[in-house]
């Protein structure tokens, strides 16, 4: 069966290797069993902080504000990341790319203030620290980390001494890596689908791989949210060397068909919905932007997130907030208490919301 050709602009990288195992069919379908996502008590308004080329906001794999600047993270391009002054206007390539391989492996991209970039390889399997961004050289990198090569890893973050990943793997929802020693320890378990109870683990990671993954700035939590198959969010705390999954939500399942012996394990109906197109975290607050989309009804606009919701490290759902602006990024700004985003007014543009 064809894959949802519609599907496949919208969805970057990430997808592309969950859906391995996927394909796309037209029926219905409805499950009632899920979490119910709060009325919103205030629409909150952006404001246009710079306009954005189609290119720039074309391809996102990563969105975050250091200092004066703004950093978008690239996936396919030229250069994996471009630094934009908000004072100025000036444009800054960073990262150069060297090779296909580079380009089109990129998914991720990770900054915060003056701490080293990061940048994650899917086909490789690479981690890549580079120096801090406000040496703004855009040297070789400092650091390559190899993930174990003999998974699919979709997704990292740093955390600390330890690397959390998430991918194609059948021995646990989290890999909890160990550079220093090159340990490797899958951990925690998939959400459980209700239509569909006993399928095998691996089957599970087809349905949640397209994850993000944010850590809080102490180091000792994370959440991980569904980015493009449904609406799930976890908040999980690490203690010593294990991880404690905690609270969690799913606001809408994946709408799928699956068959275990087949060659096409999983088809996505297109109705499914898109959940958390992107997270930012502070000492204290978790923000998170949901789309709930389909491509059906929103076409190439399914990952413009027009509400907001608001959480503290315990996953505790502190506010939900409509979005006058349709975001797909985000970046939490504490000195100004404010998320910087990409925004579509319809035209592509950074803008600010003040909270």
């Amino acid at each position: 069966m064809l894959k949802n050709k519609i599907m496949k602009k919208a969805i970057y990288s990430i997808l592309a290797a969950s859906m391995l195992a996927a394909c796309s069919y037209s029926d219905n379908f409805e499950i009632n069993d899920t979490a119910e996502i709060p009325s919103s008590r205030k629409t909150l308004a952006a404001t246009p902080v710079i306009s954005l080329s189609a290119s720039e906001a074309s391809k996102v794999i990563g969105f975050a504000k250091s200092g004066d600047e703004i950093v978008i993270g690239h996936f396919n391009a030229d250069h994996k990341a471009v630094a934009i002054n908000l004072k100025s206007q000036a444009r800054q390539n960073l990262f150069q790319t060297t090779n296909r391989t580079e380009k089109a492996g990129t998914c991720s991209f990770e900054v915060n203030g003056s701490k080293p970039a990061r940048t994650f390889n899917y086909r490789t399997g690479q981690l890549t620290e580079a120096s801090a961004l406000s040496t703004r050289s855009g040297e070789s990198a400092t650091a390559t980390i190899q993930l174990p090569k003999d998974q699919k890893h979709l997704q990292v973050a740093r955390a600390g001494k330890f690397i959390i990943a998430t991918g194609l793997y059948a021995q646990g929802r989290y890999l909890l890596y160990t550079p220093e020693t090159g340990e490797a320890d899958y951990q925690g378990s998939y959400p459980e689908h209700p239509v569909y109870p006993d399928i095998q683990e691996s089957t599970k990671s087809i349905l949640y791989a397209s994850t993000v993954l944010k850590v809080s700035p102490d180091q000792q939590s994370f959440v991980c949210a569904d980015k493009y198959n449904s609406g799930y969010i976890e908040f999980c705390r690490i203690s010593g060397d294990r991880i404690n999954q905690g609270k969690s939500y799913c606001f809408h399942y994946p709408r799928v068909a699956i068959n275990e012996n087949a060659r096409c394990k999983v088809g996505y109906y297109r109705t499914n919905q898109f959940g958390f197109t992107d997270i930012t975290v502070s000492d204290d607050r978790v923000f998170a932007i949901y789309s709930g989309q389909t491509n059906r009804e929103a076409k190439n606009a399914a990952q413009q997130c027009k509400k907001m919701m608001v959480f503290d490290w315990d996953g505790n759902l502190l506010e939900t907030y409509d979005l006058a602006t349709p975001l797909t990024s985000i970046s939490y700004d504490e000195a100004e208490d404010a998320i910087y985003g990409l925004g579509y007014t319809p035209d592509p543009a950074v803008v600010k919301i003040s909270l």
